[in-house]
């Protein structure tokens, strides 16, 4: 289980006189992610979606309130000790790799330049290899 205890993220700026200025960005967010159970964060650009995605990550810190994972207060674990939880961050639009085919990417995956076992690995997805092996990664 995943959960967020009045979460509160903040900046400061400086104000047309260039004064400091707290500004919040997200504030009192209060949820629980159960184990098994799918969620979606919607809402509109600028609503904060990403900014709290980052938050559990630990890619930013937040400003006030706790994160728990699995029970355990993760809120000032690094970014590296909570993807070791199994806590990560999906892009919603992942970098491409222009000119790499999925071959290419198989063999830097499963670490293994071996036809045979790369043939194997498309296999058991229940892919034709010759169809797709050599096909470019952004090709729809």
């Amino acid at each position: 289980m995943l959960e967020l205890k009045d979460i509160v993220f903040s900046v400061n700026i400086k104000d047309e006189k260039n004064n400091d200025q707290k500004i919040d960005i997200i504030k009192g967010i209060n949820f629980k992610f159960e184990k098994g159970k799918f969620y979606a964060i919607t809402g509109p650009n600028g609503s904060g979606k990403t900014t709290l995605a980052k938050l559990i990550m630990g890619i930013n810190r937040q400003t006030g309130g706790n994160i728990f994972f699995e029970d355990k207060d993760i809120t000032e674990l690094s970014i590296t000790e909570r993807a070791k939880l199994g806590i990560s961050y999906s892009f919603q639009h992942p970098a491409r790799f222009k000119g790499i085919t999925f071959r290419d990417l198989l063999a830097i995956s499963s670490q293994t330049d071996d036809e045979e076992k790369l043939l194997s690995i498309v296999r058991r997805m229940g892919i034709c290899p010759l169809s797709f092996l050599d096909k470019p990664v952004d090709a729809t």
